[in-house]
């Protein structure tokens, strides 16, 4: 059972077949099949030897893609172009079998193209009625504009109205933090519970592995606390700092850009019992973004 024709679309079928005069003719056809295709002509070239043959593609094409409103006018000055890459000779010889049709409300336009005398083409067109279906809507730059701006309003009002039920400046700092690698430079240490012992520096974010890498050097009270035992300190702050040093930990919490909790851990001070310097890797398990580390004994 055939389909109904659509209104607005074109439909060729039939062959033009002949023999070619030598290999540049051959690569004229091909040049011509990319030129007809961008006008809205779709042909197939098929070469056997010293012959060759176009054929129409029987898909049904919209006729507002036509480079030129008159598909008759169009088709013939394609084939005709085809033909002058023949001689005389081959012209005579070369056969059209080519046919076009037209839809539009009910009625068709046929036209039969046949090869006339010096490379021309021929055509006989008749009209007949046709039952046809009306086209979808077309896509067109115009459309997609009348079609955006009503949408982005209504984007817009729902964006507004929303936003008194959901933080997006939120929604979005949270996806973006979740995509753009963490810094070094966004990250603070408070570190002066302990300065005088021990001083921080962040080196090195490794967010694959979930590690921080730490340099540690020793404070000027470091020495005096290493080699005292606590119950010689004179203050509470002190004695803190003494038991973490024999220890050989300090304790690290982690904050986010809003300055709440995301996870607690030990960094560990063996690296710098024998030397006054050495580095300290801290693997972590936070569940936002890092922006403050506070460090205490």
């Amino acid at each position: 059972m055939n389909e109904k024709p659509t209104t607005g679309t074109i439909c060729l079928d039939g062959m033009l077949q002949g023999r070619l005069p030598d290999s540049t003719a051959a690569d004229n056809m091909r040049s011509w099949i990319t030129s007809v295709k961008k006008s809205g002509l779709v042909f197939h070239l098929s070469i056997d030897g010293p012959n060759f043959s176009i054929v129409p593609d029987p898909t049904p094409q919209r006729s507002s893609r036509l480079s030129k409103p008159d598909l008759e006018e169009l088709l013939s000055e394609a084939l005709e172009a085809l033909l002058s890459f023949l001689s005389p000779e081959e012209q005579a010889t070369a056969i059209s079998t080519i046919r076009s049709e037209e839809f539009r409300p009910g009625e068709a336009t046929q036209v039969v193209y046949a090869i006339g005398p010096g490379g021309t083409i021929n055509t006989q067109q008749r009209t007949v009625d046709a039952d046809t279906l009306d086209p979808p809507p077309e896509i067109t730059p115009a459309s997609i504009k009348r079609a955006i701006l009503p949408a982005l309003f209504f984007l817009v009002v729902a964006l507004f109205v929303s936003s008194f039920f959901i933080d997006y400046r939120k929604l979005w700092s949270e996806a973006k933090d979740k995509v753009v690698p963490l810094k070094l430079e966004e990250v603070t240490i408070d570190q002066k519970a302990v300065a005088d012992y021990v001083t921080i520096e962040l080196i090195e974010v490794d967010e694959k592995r979930r590690t921080l890498h730490f340099e540690l050097t020793r404070g000027p009270k470091w020495d005096t606390a290493f080699s005292s035992t606590p119950a010689t300190t004179e203050s509470w702050p002190d004695l803190r700092n003494r038991l973490a040093i024999h220890q050989g930990r300090l304790l690290i919490e982690f904050r986010n850009k809003e300055d709440n909790i995301i996870g607690k851990s030990e960094l560990k001070l063996e690296s710098i019992t024998k030397e006054s310097t050495g580095k300290q890797a801290l693997v972590t398990n936070l569940n936002d973004r890092l922006a403050r580390i506070i460090v205490s004994p």
